[in-house]
């Protein structure tokens, strides 16, 4: 073991450990003292005074730099102000790190005659990244220039213009064997973390694939390398625009991956050209299957060249111009031709200078690569099946820890791993490879969604990889039903203990509304709560993994209820990977029993809210005595999400245009302070700033806003109100479960003080309001403002932003009269107990824009796509509907000579995905969309759309596409496009085909389907063309009180 070895070990597939991370801790013993004993001796050498380089690099360089004295300065300093030094100093010389030079240092150099030499990382640099700190083994070091100024002679450029490469064989050997070296070992620049996820992120590679690098826009190689500067964003579309039928992919440079730079160009909104590389992909790892590689000055450029793959340059980088790349800037000086070895030659071996970033020796090319092997080799690969085993799972029947061996031999067959840690993609691994089928379970979708912790393609038939809310939370699903019911048990007493406590001076509307906001607020953990029960039904074996076990402890007492309950705690296992896994299951292994307490005095209760309720009152009517006439609004455009941010701001744009009213604009949660500046800077809410005022409440506004004698109620509602809720609930449910949900109820009841100063507000601005208009009528926020307005004679009005179902998880709405879709939202809503008089068929600004990208799109690829083109839109959530359908798809479309395009859900599963990848293989008929790809221009493209209940399905019907439904298992009436006429319904792969070939060919079931869809489009009109959301528009205005009010 060489000395950089020693402890030199991590856990992790990937983890990359180097020398020079530790070398950062080290550099500086010593040094000063060095100095101190050598410095009678400095003032013999010639001084270079050095900019730009950070403190952590100095003793580097100090050591490459040995011979000279140097001199550190900022940047910015100014050399006239320094000109006394620098000219007393012995043989002065300017060092610039990079090319970008001081201000006035050229001035100066001129006017004194001094020299001005350039210093930079060399090109084979570390293991692991320079913005994170990671000395570099190599520098190059430029008397002319540096090499990524195409606008003079470097040194290196010097070297490739006369350089006689024929005449020194031994240096062409030796570069010879080092790219040998390079390409076995897979090296590069930097070394970026290996994977074996690029088959798996491509695909089967059916089409040509362009390679787009990414560079950090603003880096200097670009602003001396580039006649014109592209943004990577540009660079993209040039790609796209030249290899139009290609899989054009974009990876991004690795510090903006890492966090650690910002793209100015926002390459995100070209996903329909390009599949974006999330994942931090080696370059290495990125060239696998690419045909070609577009980049602007970027080394990756040349290290694809040495790889046999050919580079399109769109700068003048210092590999360009000797006749092996596509260049698109010309640079005349370089009038030779040299091969891929002549200018590696050249590049790595003459031009920069190696020394060991630890002990500073010097180093040869060769001697780098060997040191980077022996680092590679030195990593400790943790297998599968080690990384369980350190976990150290312990069962909940014994409380002990077990020997992994008990889960790789048992004879549990299918495994689920519940978890929030990624370590348990590689324990997934080692359960595969012993004969298991996992379901990797995420507690949060966020896990589920991570692109670097891909499945790969051949673990797609015995590794699933979902999340709780994913897998439970299907539309009207029995673990729907009965996760909204224990929700509305609690929610129910909540209403209870309100209105006995608070009744006196809340409407029953009002504690109708914060009721519901905890049904809302409570839902995803009982979800999770029944899920745990059907997941011990369903697996053979259950381990819970995970990194925070404080925030998963619902789940952890889920498994001990339901174990216990089913006499099923031998089969489920818990990790925590942070430690203290045997104390979390002592402190939760065993059921609680009710306490024995003394029952809450009611009337008590109520004196205190009603010091409470008339105390605020009082504080809070200043504030809004000076109120005029306005409109309140409640709506959501945080992060301009696509769901609710079009129809809150139709709201606002519709109040601006047709009246002259200022407004109020609540949000429909009480936002924190950056989230309220958020809505703030919206550019129409911030253009309207004059007229509609932002509503700034929040529990952190209120403590500075009112006395303590109004604070100190707020432990009211995490102290005795609560306890008289738990009181009511336990008359409902046993401990067992209360205990479960006991965090996430404090925590609402302790939010009940905001809210109650939030309804004293409200009902004090609503006095001055002359109608309430909300696009979020499902938000208890709003359902408070709901009913405020009704208390205070405000009519208020209400816009659908989306589809709904019959789930008893939605509510009749709580607004004076509400806009809905379309007639079958109409009918959902009456079933769900609403007043269908008060129910008015206007449209949806959502849907109305999304037929309008859609007309764009139609108009960029022609209103007739080519015969037999079919959309298969996917939807996450579904895995046995979306597998079926896609090898029912691809038997019909090799069948019939059909085109297929696939479409995944932003949110699809990739396990789910890769499958369907491998399912249609390298055929030359269907082409798989990225997940971030544009919908509608894939819409644009076909001629027939086929999916379950993506409303992709609803919006190309709208537009006139036929759509076929494949619903093979049950499909609920309220979520069945082919129910409104608008699609054919599918049982089976044999009634799919029927109904494709029928419709593509233009049959009888083609004429049924465009009569039902005009019926349905004539009880609409609405959802006609021009898709302008004039009727939304229409039903606001017309609300509005007429002017002069």
């Amino acid at each position: 073991m060489s000395e950089y070895q020693r402890k030199n070990i991590m856990s992790g597939s990937s983890s990359v450990v180097n020398r020079a991370s530790f070398a950062r801790r080290s550099i500086n013993l010593g040094s000063d003292a060095l100095r101190t004993v050598l410095s009678p001796l400095c003032i013999w050498r010639r001084t270079a005074w050095v900019f730009n380089v950070a403190k952590w690099k100095r003793p580097l360089l100090r050591r490459y730099f040995s011979g000279y004295n140097l001199k550190f300065l900022a940047f910015k300093d100014d050399v006239y102000a320094k000109e006394r030094w620098i000219r007393m100093s012995r043989r002065p010389l300017f060092v610039i790190w990079g090319r970008t030079i001081p201000e006035r240092i050229e001035e100066f150099a001129t006017e004194f005659e001094i020299p001005i030499h350039h210093v930079e990382d060399g090109f084979m640099r570390s293991i692991g990244l320079g913005a994170s700190h990671v000395l570099p083994y190599s520098l190059c070091y430029d008397k002319s220039g540096l090499y990524y100024d195409s606008g003079k002679p470097s040194d290196l450029e010097s070297i490739l213009l006369r350089y006689n490469f024929q005449y020194h064989p031994h240096v062409m050997n030796t570069a010879r064997k080092c790219l040998e070296s390079i390409r076995q070992l897979r090296l590069s620049k930097y070394n970026e973390a290996r994977t074996d996820l690029a088959s798996v992120l491509y695909g089967p590679k059916i089409r040509t694939r362009i390679l787009v690098i990414g560079q950090v826009e603003d880096d200097q190689s670009l602003l001396h390398g580039c006649a014109r500067i592209m943004s990577n964003a540009e660079l993209i579309k040039l790609a796209a625009e030249e290899n139009p039928e290609a899989q054009i992919i974009y990876k991004p440079h690795p510090d903006v991956q890492a966090g650690l730079r910002q793209e100015m160009s926002n390459t995100s909104a070209l996903a329909h050209l390009v599949e974006i590389l999330r994942v931090p992909l080696s370059l290495i790892d990125a060239l696998q299957g690419v045909d070609r590689v577009y980049t602007m000055t970027s080394l990756a450029g040349f290290e694809a060249a040495i790889h046999g793959v050919p580079v399109t340059t769109l700068g003048a980088p210092f590999y360009s111009g000797w006749g092996f790349t596509d260049d698109r800037q010309l640079v005349a000086r370089r009038d030779r031709t040299l091969t891929v070895e002549e200018v590696f030659a050249a590049a790595y071996i003459l031009y920069p200078r190696y020394r060991d970033p630890i002990t500073y020796r010097k180093m040869t090319l060769p001697r780098v690569i060997e040191e980077f092997k022996e680092q590679l080799e030195s990593i400790e690969v943790v297998t599968p099946q080690k990384a369980l085993r350190r976990l150290a799972p312990y069962n909940l029947v014994t409380r002990h820890p077990v020997d992994a061996r008990l889960l790789y031999n048992s004879t549990a067959q299918h495994i689920a791993l519940v978890t929030d840690s990624r370590s348990s993609w590689l324990v997934a691994q080692g359960l595969v490879q012993s004969g298991k089928r996992v379901s990797i379970i995420a507690a949060r979708d966020t896990l589920a969604n991570d692109e670097s912790l891909t499945v790969s393609t051949d673990a797609a038939d015995t590794v699933s990889v979902t999340s709780i809310h994913k897998k439970y939370s299907v539309a009207m699903s029995e673990s729907e039903r009965n996760a909204v019911k224990l929700a509305s048990t609690f929610s129910d007493s909540l209403r209870l203990a309100l209105t006995e406590v608070a009744g006196e001076h809340l409407s029953a509307e009002i504690v109708e509304a914060l009721s519901f906001g905890l049904e809302d607020y409570i839902y995803y953990e009982a979800l999770r709560f029944y899920g745990v029960k059907q997941s011990l039904e369903e697996y053979d074996s259950v381990a819970m993994i995970f990194d925070d076990s404080e925030s998963n402890l619902d789940l952890i007492k889920s498994y001990i209820f339901h174990g216990q309950a089913k006499s099923m705690l031998g089969k489920i296992f818990l990790v925590s990977t942070i430690g203290g896994t045997k104390q979390i299951l002592v402190d939760n292994a065993t059921l609680p029993l009710a306490p024995v307490a003394k029952p809450q005095d009611i009337s008590e209760l109520r004196t205190t809210f009603s010091r409470f309720w008339w105390s605020l009152q009082k504080a809070s009517y200043d504030d809004y005595s000076t109120y005029g006439p306005h409109v309140a609004i409640c709506g959501n455009v945080s992060g301009m999400n696509y769901a609710y941010s079009p129809a809150s701001l139709k709201i606002v744009d519709t109040v601006d245009k047709r009246s002259s009213l200022p407004m109020l604009y609540y949000s429909s949660s009480l936002l924190p302070v950056v989230g309220q500046e958020e809505v703030k800077t919206i550019s129409l809410l911030e253009d309207l700033s004059k007229r509609c005022a932002v509503y700034n409440g929040n529990i952190l506004s209120f403590k500075s806003k009112y006395p303590p004698e109004i604070l100190d109620y707020s432990s009211f509602f995490s102290g005795p109100f609560f306890d008289r809720f738990q009181e009511l609930v336990r008359q409902r449910l046993p401990e067992g479960f209360i205990d479960i949900f006991r965090g996430r109820i404090l925590k609402y009841c302790e939010s009940l003080f905001a809210q109650t100063i939030f309804a004293a507000e409200a009902g004090h601005a609503m006095d001055r309001a002359v109608l309430y208009a909300t696009s979020m009528d499902r938000s208890h926020i709003s359902r408070i403002l709901a009913a405020v307005a009704r208390k205070k004679k405000v009519p208020s009005i209400g816009i659908q932003p989306q589809i709904i179902s019959k789930s008893s998880r939605y509510k009749a709405p709580a607004v004076d009269c509400m806009g809905v879709i379309d007639t079958s939202q109409v009918t959902t809503f009456v079933d769900l107990g609403a007043d269908p008089t008060k129910l008015l068929p206007i449209g949806s600004v959502n849907i109305s824009e999304r037929l309008r990208t859609m007309d764009e799109a139609v108009q960029r690829f022609g209103s007739t796509p080519p015969r037999g083109s079919i959309l298969f839109a996917m939807q996450h959530s579904t895995s046995f509907e979306m597998l079926a359908t896609a090898q029912a798809l691809k038997d019909i479309c090799s069948r019939y000579g059909f085109t297929l395009i696939v479409k995944p859900h932003p949110h699809q599963e990739f396990p789910v995905l890769n499958k369907v990848r491998s399912i249609f293989g390298d055929s030359s008929f269907v082409r798989v969309l990225g997940r971030d790809s544009d919908t509608y221009d894939a819409v644009a493209r076909s001629q027939l759309i086929v999916g379950l209940f993506s409303s992709v399905l609803f919006e190309g019907a709208l537009y006139g596409k036929d759509v076929v439904v494949s619903a093979f298992r049950d499909l609920d009436p309220s979520i069945d496009f082919s129910r409104l006429g608008l699609a054919v319904k599918a049982h089976n792969p044999e009634t799919l085909e029927l109904a494709i070939v029928e419709l593509i060919r233009g049959g009888d079931l083609a004429r049924t389907l465009l009569e039902s869809r005009n019926a349905y489009l004539d009880l609409n009109p609405q959802l006609k063309r021009p898709y302008d959301a004039k009727s939304v528009e229409n039903f606001i205005a017309s609300r509005l009180p007429k002017a002069g009010l």
